[in-house]
């Protein structure tokens, strides 16, 4: 279930929230997986990257991450640069650290205004009501 283009066409384009995203990974090869995905923000395909990881979470070594990127269309020699230089290897552990110190014991889970309100993959509806419910509180 992938309610994130329907957030962001209703929500994230009109203005009316923000997302953020963070992956949750204590292995070094989940920690690899989500630098490369920042590797693949850098050229504009975080969400497309995203997408194909999730769809092959028992297959993130090297070889596989490099496969995905040009599965999407990536500039393959900058994606497999930023990745061996370690671009975003900190990012990716201070990140998966920071979900850990909130609460996150396992993926999707999901913040609105600082607070986990939803911890698995939930349909689009639950997250409209969820959303609006804060839009109204924050007014």
């Amino acid at each position: 279930m992938v309610t994130e283009p329907e957030i962001d066409e209703q929500y994230v384009k009109t203005g009316k929230v923000y997302y953020i995203a963070h992956m949750v990974g204590y292995d070094p090869q989940a920690l690899e997986a989500f630098a490369a995905a920042l590797c693949a923000n850098d050229q504009g395909k975080y969400w497309e990257y995203s997408r194909v990881l999730f769809e092959n979470q028992s297959r993130f070594e090297r070889n596989s991450l490099a496969s995905y990127a040009q599965q999407i269309g990536l500039d393959a020699q900058a994606f497999t640069s930023c990745l061996s230089q370690g671009k975003h290897s900190q990012n990716a552990k201070d990140s998966t650290d920071m979900t850990s110190a909130a609460g996150v014991r396992g993926t999707p889970s999901f913040f609105i205004n600082g607070r986990l309100v939803i911890r698995e993959a939930k349909p689009f509806a639950e997250f409209q009501a969820r959303i609006e419910e804060a839009l109204k509180a924050g007014k």
